[in-house]
């Protein structure tokens, strides 16, 4: 019975350590949850990252730029005003050429 005081100091500080070791883990968990959750958040902006700098690479090809161009310039040229026929003119059945009906 010598050396009980000292086994009791002994045994509670080890009990205190085994808790706090516990708590440092559970702690160092949810720091891990939380980085693999940024993890995947950064994938994610740099997959975005990625497809941006091709699409900015396709927008300034001047190749791509003058066939998108062709391809809404043309419509703009042949744009001409719709037009717009009253209910009555509808109703008229000599009339065949009929653009757009006013609703």
């Amino acid at each position: 019975m010598k050396y009980s005081k000292q086994i009791i100091i002994l045994m509670a500080v080890n009990i205190v350590m085994a808790f706090l070791l516990i708590f440092i883990g559970h702690q160092a968990r949810n720091i891990e949850i939380s980085n693999s959750i940024l993890e995947n958040k950064i994938n994610k902006i740099r997959e975005q990252i990625d497809i941006n700098k091709i699409e900015y690479t396709f927008h300034t090809n001047p190749e791509y730029l003058k066939k998108l161009y062709e391809l809404y310039h043309q419509d703009i040229e042949n744009f001409q005003e719709s037009k717009i026929i009253s209910y009555n003119e509808f109703l008229n059945k000599g009339k065949t050429n009929i653009l757009l009906v006013d609703y």
